[in-house]
């Protein structure tokens, strides 16, 4: 699957809540991070209109 680089801008207090997240050992990177609340958004969306249906 080929990728897509992104400029994100956060808030200094995002930022050092994303960097305890990979300090903590959840995640290796802050890309890991970000894509992991990308498909978690994707999969609570699609429950959500196949509950509608």
């Amino acid at each position: 699957m080929a990728t897509v680089r992104k400029t994100v801008t956060f808030t200094e207090q995002q930022d050092k809540w994303i960097k305890a997240q990979i300090e903590a050992g959840e995640y290796t990177n802050d890309s890991e991070y970000l894509r992991n609340l990308v498909r978690q958004d994707q999969a609570n969306k699609q429950s959500f209109y196949l509950y509608l249906k």
